[in-house]
């Protein structure tokens, strides 16, 4: 019966120094893995504004014909009521 009284609060308070120690390790490597991700280059972009990365060459424009120069292809539809 004093066995159970020691015992207990040791054990709990080992299971509680091993969860919050993995849970630190998780949090480093999630802080790891983001600054990662997003490296601060120093530069930081207005809310709201547009970044292109990739621009097509025009040769690979012309190449269509004049339908994609129009806006498509035209597609008939019936208006229901």
């Amino acid at each position: 019966m004093v066995v159970k009284y020691i015992i207990r609060p040791f054990l709990r308070m080992l299971l509680q120094r091993y969860i919050r120690k993995v849970l630190q390790k998780n949090m480093n490597q999630f802080h790891k893995y983001q600054s990662q991700q997003r490296p601060n280059t120093g530069q930081q972009r207005r809310e709201g504004s547009i970044n292109i990365d990739i621009i097509p060459d025009k040769k690979e424009n012309n190449k269509g014909n004049n339908r994609d120069k129009e806006g498509g292809e035209y597609v008939d539809y019936e208006e229901i009521k």
